[in-house]
């Protein structure tokens, strides 16, 4: 019987390694961009629901003196 073992270069092995860790890294690259990008629009989300609160407040407060101002330029 003739065997036959192939021998593979040390070379490939790197090769393929490499590009299984570039690989790698390129996945965790564009899953940390995702988690990044969904944390902005979170915050920008929070930051605009905040500015709204306040602007509402704002107004509540200003309707105040206008009835006040109001009634009083009546009397």
């Amino acid at each position: 019987m003739v065997e036959s073992t192939i021998q593979i270069p040390t070379s490939v092995y790197i090769i393929v390694g490499t590009l299984v860790i570039a690989n790698i890294g390129t996945i965790l690259t564009i899953l940390t961009f995702i988690f990044k990008g969904g944390m902005f629009v979170a915050e920008t989300r929070g930051g605009i629901t905040d500015a709204k609160e306040t602007g509402v407040r704002a107004h509540k407060r200003i309707d105040k003196f206008e009835k006040q101002s109001l009634t009083e330029g009546e009397a």
